[in-house]
């Protein structure tokens, strides 16, 4: 991973977008966030510069399947372990402590999906709105994934106040 590519990532994760405005780089985003990055970005300031003028994001970041399927597994077993602790028998621990987990992780990686996108601007945004439905329609089917864009869109629209 490239210094420019691995700061991009870091502002995601911050809450932090950047883009182009001549030769600067507009940062918006959480006073301390903002403040973290803001040296790493006149460091790297050229780097930054091209990787912002040509994003060119890849399908592979919008994911849905759990990272790490071993941790997953783990989780869930330990879940089902501690409901039936609690008295609940097993094949409702299971449905519970799979409902529950799926749940969590439908939420993380909605939130990471808009953080990505959010971070983007104008035309570029709608381009990886687009990107996000498509990469949703092989996973969830079209229909399902225009609702999911729409969510999406709608989300980030309402945290970015654009």
């Amino acid at each position: 991973m490239s210094a420019a590519t691995a700061i991009l990532e870091q502002a995601r994760h911050l809450g932090v977008s950047l883009r182009l405005a001549g030769d600067k780089i507009k940062v918006k985003g959480p006073k301390g966030a903002v403040e973290e990055i803001v040296p790493v970005l006149r460091e790297h300031k050229p780097e930054v510069m091209a990787a912002l003028a040509d994003p060119a994001p890849t399908p592979s970041i919008f994911q849905w399947l759990p990272l790490d399927q071993d941790a997953a597994r783990r989780a869930l077993e330990e879940r089902i372990g501690i409901l039936m602790a609690e008295g609940m028998p097993e094949a409702e621990a299971v449905r519970e402590a799979s409902w529950h987990l799926e749940r969590a992780r439908c939420w993380e990686r909605f939130q990471s999906h808009a953080t990505i996108i959010m971070t983007t601007f104008g035309q570029d945004r709608e381009a990886l709105l687009e990107q996000y439905r498509l990469a949703a329609a092989r996973v969830f089917g079209r229909e399902i994934a225009s609702h999911m864009a729409e969510t999406v869109r709608s989300w980030v629209t309402a945290k970015s106040g654009d």
